[in-house]
């Protein structure tokens, strides 16, 4: 998939800084399969290929951390997120569907970490709930305002992050069976569905400003 730079840089999917972004593009000018350009409106703007951002846009990955510092990492980041039970009153405009389930021992703050990422990430207006299925595991439902493609690519940055997958073909497949993105035909039903083990979290962007640059 093909977007440009201004979405890698407010997703976090690039961190690069300027000086070191214009470097790498530098340095695949003239390869078309990773970088073009396109005028979209009115003005001339770089695109990058997704399937390239990790070979040619990322830092080194940095030694997968203990879980004692990975915990206390978690909770700095998603510390000044903040939720709420209020249900808005566009609730209606909620139109995706995302639920993620590893069958793994991922605790609740786990699950946590990994929706807080994605509001951080994507701006979307979202509500989760947290549940535990038949066999014991805890597992994520989310609805949230927005488009479903962005959201894959940045869930796949988060779970690379996270150290989850590589993205190789088993891990695809592993990837598709544990996670799965759908659009929301019911809004009430979808909402009855996931509160019958669970309360219900609203993360939303209005209430949350400080934490996004400019405050947009």
């Amino acid at each position: 998939m093909w977007k440009t730079i201004e979405f890698y840089q407010r997703t976090n999917i690039i961190n690069l800084s300027y000086r070191s972004l214009m470097r790498r593009i530098d340095l695949v000018r003239g390869m078309n399969n990773v970088l073009r350009s396109k005028v979209i409106n009115g003005s001339r703007t770089l695109l990058i290929n997704y399937d390239y951002i990790q070979e040619y846009f990322q830092r080194k990955r940095k030694l997968k951390l203990g879980i004692d510092d990975f915990n206390k990492k978690m909770e700095k980041k998603v510390r000044k997120v903040k939720s709420t039970l209020i249900v808005p009153d566009n609730i209606s405009k909620y139109n995706i569907e995302l639920s993620i389930n590893f069958k793994d021992d991922y605790d609740r703050d786990y699950y946590e970490y990994i929706v807080k990422d994605l509001f951080l990430r994507t701006a979307f207006d979202m509500f989760y709930v947290i549940e535990v299925d038949s066999f014991g595991y805890n597992h994520l439902h989310i609805g949230l305002k927005g488009d479903a493609d962005e959201l894959k690519l940045i869930l796949q940055h988060t779970y690379d992050n996270l150290l989850l997958h590589d993205y190789d073909g088993e891990e695809e497949k592993l990837f598709s069976k544990q996670t799965n993105v759908a659009v929301i035909r019911n809004n009430n039903a979808f909402l009855d569905y996931i509160k019958k083990d669970g309360e219900i979290k609203f993360l939303l962007k209005k209430q949350n400003l400080e934490l996004f640059e400019g405050g947009k």
